[in-house]
């Protein structure tokens, strides 16, 4: 359950650097992994954390956002949207939409949260560091933000060397539609 009284309004949203070109996803271009960085940890029951599967086609990234907050399994997902990658000087900014389960307020009663996790740092072969912004869009207000430190993890990115995709329209298909659009934004 998501409550409406949040400690800060929403100033401004994350600063996204410029690109030092226009890269766009194109549908019958290969996808490669580039990995699983994540700080989730676990209890017997329980994970806490963000973890983030990057995806590359050409000099584009792309992939999910897992928010993990509490009974292990089908943590709320959505796509990185909005992605600017300067490989230059490895600074990443990118949004996603997710809703992390029902809204209630003077406002709302009993819908789907519309979250919206904006991130902005630097990505390397072995982390993504930054600070990751939650806002509640629902009441335009920021409900935390901090700066994190999302390790590669061997182990989950051997796992999606297992799938292989001809082109980011398969991928989108069998990956994100078929998989985790179910468990991705209601809104």
């Amino acid at each position: 359950m998501v409550a409406c009284n949040r400690t800060e309004e929403r100033e401004s949203s994350a600063v996204k650097p410029q690109s030092e070109e226009s890269h766009s996803l194109v549908a019958d271009s290969s996808v490669e992994v580039v990995g699983t960085y994540s700080n989730v940890r676990a209890t017997e029951e329980h994970a806490y954390g963000i973890e983030v599967d990057l995806w590359r086609s050409g000099n584009t990234l792309f992939g999910i956002l897992y928010y993990a907050e509490g009974i292990m399994g089908d943590a709320p997902r959505g796509l990185l949207q909005d992605v600017v990658y300067q490989p230059g000087t490895r600074l990443l900014s990118f949004s996603v939409k997710l809703s992390r389960g029902l809204h209630f307020c003077k406002d709302h009663s009993n819908v789907p949260s519309r979250d919206v996790v904006e991130f902005s740092g630097t990505h390397d072969a072995d982390s993504l560091v930054g600070t990751m912004t939650l806002i509640d869009s629902l009441d335009a207000k920021i409900v935390s933000s901090e700066r994190i430190a999302l390790r590669k993890s061997d182990e989950r990115t051997k796992f999606l060397n297992d799938w292989t995709f001809q082109n980011v329209a398969e991928w989108k298909q069998r990956y994100w539609e078929a998989i985790h659009k179910p468990l991705g934004p209601k809104w």
